[in-house]
């Protein structure tokens, strides 16, 4: 009798595997490796920046970001929101970055994720993606890039 009950455990555990593989939603792992090249378009305040400009590579291909930045000077620190819109949907995110001034540029770096998206987007998320910014203190010429990975339903 005691190998019975392993045994009926056992069968009733394996019965519920397809159930559970069922309701999750199967998902693939994409990389994430795009670069742009932005510029300032709006001061909101002396501590919010406001960035537009373009981005190419890996999940979105090539679109348009706008990326907003609320400065903490006594920390250091940048929140950044930011929203990446092509034919296909769109892409949206966040990053945390420390950054560091010279009499020419502002240097972010830190982290950020992908929150969620729209159209072909629809359900990417990512894991913290390396976020690097500089940013020229004339506003005119400034570079990002994100690195990292993401999932996006199949």
């Amino acid at each position: 009798m005691t190998r019975r009950v392993p045994i009926a455990l056992a069968a009733v555990a394996l019965a519920t595997v397809p159930a559970a593989l069922a309701a999750a939603p199967a998902q693939r792992i994409v990389p994430v490796a795009f670069v742009g090249s932005t510029q300032l378009t709006t001061v909101e305040a002396p501590l919010v920046l406001e960035d537009t400009g373009t981005v190419k590579g890996s999940p979105v291909g090539s679109g348009d970001i706008v990326l907003d930045y609320t400065l903490r000077p006594k920390r250091s620190i940048a929140n950044v929101a930011w929203t990446i819109t092509n034919g296909s949907g769109t892409v949206t995110g966040t990053a945390t970055a420390y950054y560091t001034t010279s009499n020419v540029a502002i240097t972010f770096t830190g982290a950020g994720r992908i929150t969620g998206g729209t159209g072909r987007y629809a359900g990417i998320r990512s894991l913290p993606l390396q976020f690097n910014a500089k940013h020229s203190k004339t506003g005119k010429k400034e570079a990002i890039s994100f690195r990292g990975t993401a999932t996006l339903p199949r």
